[in-house]
């Protein structure tokens, strides 16, 4: 492990406008899709592959990212994008890919859990994800005219996916892809999603790191309905150790979300005391009596959240939480079908 510490850095002073592509490296492009909520933008990334092209992610399913593509098709000429490499199920990363390889003749490429996840997502009934996600934040305290917002507008994004297709390449930690005459080992993260793509070319430097770093923004884990007993800080924080073990202290980190930027190692360590401070949050609420995620809410963020968003918070606060019972600092009752944490004595 480098024992590199440079100054965090972005790389480029501003982005390129939503649908426009600048180089970054020969044969590396970053691509600007838009998004209809914060942070207003996802990044992709095309890497010429010979005579066609992978692109890292691609953004959501809409009819303005579909229509980037479109024009970016018709500037790449030769084969087209031939491959599709998703980080992560997210429907800003993974919401379009479906649709790339429909219409493009693509192969999906991305990490077997990532696949399943996304499938679980795209077919769960409705009725039973909403029950599901219903019952999860009422047992967390949340108000029940607040769930059904969550349930009825919070939920909507994880929908904004085309189908996704019925084969896949899997990508998995440890294995080398050729694209373009360069070697990318593969590493994959927790944390922010089950099994998050990571590549790294070393022989130039180049680290894409999809969602679990980026130069300014703190990466959101949340626990899921599916998995109320997770631990993704563990996991994500864990990721962290990966990049740190695999990058050299010069490396252009390419973030999912953000600009590219160096310096990730002094990155790293900011991240790691930020969720420090955090979970030290939740320590001290929870000192002054048992406290649901929904009453967590008031001690990690300065005004409460709006429909949209209060479901990915209470599943932030629930990270923490979780993160402090595994390690015997707080402990879980369940008392009328509500959690609360508390000291644990």
């Amino acid at each position: 492990m480098t024992s590199g510490r440079g100054a965090v850095s972005i790389e480029f002073a501003d982005a390129p406008e939503a649908g426009e592509m600048r180089e970054i490296a020969d044969g590396v492009f970053w691509l600007r899709l838009p998004l209809p909520y914060e942070p207003g933008h996802v990044n992709a990334y095309l890497l010429r592959d010979g005579d066609g092209w992978t692109a890292v992610d691609a953004g959501l399913f809409d009819e303005p990212t579909c229509a980037i593509w479109r024009r970016v098709r018709q500037r790449l000429g030769g084969q087209g994008i031939t491959t599709v490499l998703a980080t992560h199920w997210h429907p800003d990363h993974l919401g379009a890919a479906g649709w790339i390889c429909e219409t493009f003749g693509a192969t999906l490429a991305t990490s077997e859990s990532e696949f399943l996840r996304g499938l679980v997502v795209q077919y769960m009934p409705k009725e039973e994800g909403d029950a599901l996600e219903r019952g999860f934040f009422l047992s967390h305290g949340l108000a029940p005219d607040e769930t059904e917002l969550w349930v009825a507008n919070g939920r909507r994004f994880m929908h904004d996916t085309y189908r996704i297709p019925p084969t896949y390449r899997k990508l998995a930690s440890g294995q080398t892809v050729a694209i373009g005459g360069h070697d990318f080992r593969i590493a994959v993260a927790g944390g922010h999603s089950p099994e998050e793509v990571m590549l790294h070319d070393a022989g130039r430097g180049l680290f894409f790191c999809a969602d679990q770093a980026g130069p300014r923004i703190a990466p959101t884990m949340a626990v899921q309905p599916s998995d109320p007993l997770g631990d993704p800080l563990r996991h994500f924080l864990a990721g962290l150790d990966t990049i740190a073990a695999m990058s050299g202290p010069d490396d252009l980190l390419l973030p999912g979300h953000e600009a590219p930027f160096r310096g990730f190692h002094t990155r790293a360590d900011e991240l790691r005391a930020f969720y420090a401070r955090r979970c030290h949050q939740v320590l001290a609420a929870c000192s002054e009596g048992p406290k649901t995620a929904n009453e967590l809410l008031a001690s990690l963020f300065r005004r409460r959240p709006g429909p949209i968003w209060i479901g990915f918070l209470i599943g932030e606060a629930l990270a923490y939480a979780n993160n402090l019972v595994a390690r015997g600092l707080l402990e879980r009752q369940v008392d009328h079908g509500i959690v609360r944490f508390s000291m644990r004595p």
